[in-house]
C-alpha cells in the first residue's frame, strides 16, 4: 500500500449486515402475519359459536336451557374481549414510536433515522436507528431521543445497550444504535 493512497475500508461487512437485517425483518413480518391470521381465525370461531348459540334449535328436546345458552354466550363474549385486549396493533405502535422521535426545528424532520423494529407480544420492543449524516452532534441527538422516549408515558424501561460509530463517505460521524423499551397500552 502506498503511503499517499487514502485508506478505504472493506464494505462487504455492510452488505452482509444488510442481508441479515433483511432476513430478520422478513422473518418477523411472517411471524406477525401468522399471529394475526391465527388470532383472526380464533375470533371467527368464537363469533360462529356466538351466532349458533343465539339461534333457537328446531328440536325442543335437544335444546339446552336458556340459562346455559346465556352462560355460553357470555363466555364467548368474554373470550372475544380478552382476545381484543391482548392484541397489539403494530401499525399504531410504530406510528407512536415515529411520533415520539424528536424533530429538527427548521425542517420538522426526525433527528434520527429508524431502520427496523423488533417486538414481542408482551410489548417489549427494540428499534434500530442511525443518526443523520448532517448532524452537528450525533451523541446529543441520541440523548434527546432517549429523553423523548423516557418522558413519554407510553414507554418504560428505555435503554440503549450499544452505540456503533462509523464514518460516512464525506467524513461525517454516523452513530448506529438500538433503543429498547416496553410499550404500555
Amino acid at each position: 500500500m502506498i503511503a499517499n493512497e487514502p485508506f478505504t475500508p472493506n464494505r462487504s461487512w455492510f452488505l452482509v449486515a444488510a442481508t441479515i437485517a433483511f432476513f430478520i425483518v422478513a422473518a418477523l413480518s411472517g411471524y406477525f402475519q401468522f399471529q394475526a391470521s391465527s388470532l383472526g381465525s380464533r375470533i371467527e370461531n368464537l363469533n360462529a359459536q356466538k351466532e349458533s348459540l343465539a339461534k333457537p334449535s328446531s328440536n325442543d328436546d335437544a335444546k339446552p336451557s336458556q340459562t346455559a345458552q346465556i352462560a355460553s354466550l357470555m363466555q364467548a363474549q368474554a373470550s372475544l374481549k380478552k382476545i381484543d385486549a391482548e392484541q397489539l396493533y403494530w401499525s399504531k405502535i410504530i406510528e407512536k414510536i415515529e411520533n415520539s422521535v424528536p424533530k429538527l426545528k427548521d425542517t420538522n424532520q426526525p433527528i434520527i433515522a429508524l431502520r427496523s423494529y423488533n417486538g414481542n407480544e408482551d410489548g417489549k420492543i427494540a428499534v434500530s436507528a442511525t443518526t443523520r449524516t448532517d448532524s452537528a452532534d450525533p451523541f446529543a441527538d441520541i440523548a434527546l431521543t432517549i429523553r423523548s422516549f423516557a418522558t413519554d408515558p407510553a414507554f418504560k424501561e428505555v435503554f440503549i445497550p450499544s452505540i456503533t460509530k462509523s464514518l460516512a463517505p464525506d467524513g461525517a460521524t454516523v452513530l448506529s444504535f438500538s433503543i429498547n423499551f416496553e410499550y404500555i397500552k
